[in-house]
């Protein structure tokens, strides 16, 4: 929102600017960007490129860098706002200078992460250096003032109980209290919670895939498929992944939620032992801050180093749903999803 500036400005009112996603994301972003704009190439051989002043295992791999444009710029280019100029997010800045999504924010007198030291110390202090260098005048704080969650999230943590109520009932197949009379049936750290975003998640081929190994495999599981799953977001037409006669096939050690789940009670309870996630930053902190660990599918975007934070960084997850020509989606990550649990 760049136009604000000015009316801010005008009126004498201070701005800050916030970043709802983690501060691991926006430092490794920020350096595929510096590489970008000096034309830096991977030579043959080379594997990754370590990023000064992050730790040795968030370097940039080959994938990384290859994978910025294709689905990094692609999350972050709203297609639906006609007046936005997308080259604020896609042009690669000149060596030396700001990308102009950066340089957007010049005036705010403070800049909030939806994160905490305790989680991403390391990536904090890189993005306050990266100021100094680029921006030596501009003398701004960093705010860590996450994760937000909702406060029935931090007082349950206290005492370990469930988070229930958080909001009202919305569309779905099971009740909250069918969902948690089918978790007091579970044994301890014995359920796999699958869920991914309500507007992303694998092709109709990779859900697919996930059916038949959850069919075939011993394992509980919650899998939680929201409206139109599987197919394209800018798709209008009816339908979405539909896992014909699973639940007949399962039985009682797996629950399918079509709509809405309630993912803070799921991930609270204690029959939950590990959650195969799309890496969301809201998810993420959800998830670690309830100490369960991740089976990793990221589908674009941010996710993809939140992944890294996870597995690499952190050492609480597993790589199931690698980004590899073609997509993900195929027999290897079924296997994946139904022989791992962290």
């Amino acid at each position: 929102m760049e136009w604000t500036q000015a009316v801010f400005a005008e009126c004498n009112i201070p701005i800050v600017t916030f970043v709802s996603f983690g501060a691991c994301a926006a430092s490794m972003m920020s350096y595929v960007m510096k590489l970008k704009a000096a034309d830096e190439k991977f030579e043959p051989g080379d594997q990754k490129k370590i990023i000064k002043g992050l730790p040795v295992e968030m370097s940039i791999t080959l994938e990384d860098y290859k994978r910025f444009d294709r689905e990094v710029f692609a999350s972050l280019t709203p297609s639906d706002d006609a007046e936005l100029d997308p080259t604020l997010f896609s042009e690669t800045p000149e060596p030396g200078i700001l990308p102009r999504w950066f340089m957007a924010i010049n005036g705010t007198i403070g800049i909030m992460y939806n994160t905490c030291e305790e989680l991403e110390k390391p990536f904090l202090e890189y993005i306050a250096a990266e100021l100094k260098i680029y921006m030596p005048d501009w003398n701004v704080p960093i705010w860590d003032v996450g994760p937000l969650l909702p406060e029935i999230y931090w007082k349950s943590a206290n005492d370990n109980s469930l988070i229930r109520g958080r909001e009202p009932q919305r569309l779905s197949n099971h009740s909250e209290e069918e969902v948690l009379a089918w978790l007091d049936s579970q044994g301890k750290d014995e359920v796999l919670y699958i869920a991914f975003g309500s507007d992303v998640g694998p092709d109709l081929i990779g859900y697919s895939h996930i059916a038949k190994a959850l069919e075939y495999s011993s394992i509980s599981f919650i899998w939680v498929i929201p409206p139109l799953a599987g197919t394209p977001k800018e798709s209008r037409e009816p339908g979405g992944f539909y896992p014909a006669n699973l639940a007949l096939k399962v039985g009682k050690r797996g629950l399918v939620i079509y709509g809405w789940a309630p993912q803070l009670l799921i991930l609270s309870h204690v029959s939950t032992g590990a959650f195969l996630s799309h890496c969301g930053w809201n998810s993420t902190v959800e998830a670690i801050g309830r100490g369960v660990p991740f089976l990793t599918w990221p589908v674009r975007g941010d996710q993809f180093y939140n992944e890294k934070l996870v597995v690499e960084f952190l050492g609480i997850g597993y790589r199931v749903g690698e980004d590899r020509e073609g997509g993900v989606g195929n027999r290897e990550e079924g296997r994946g999803v139904a022989g791992r649990r962290c």
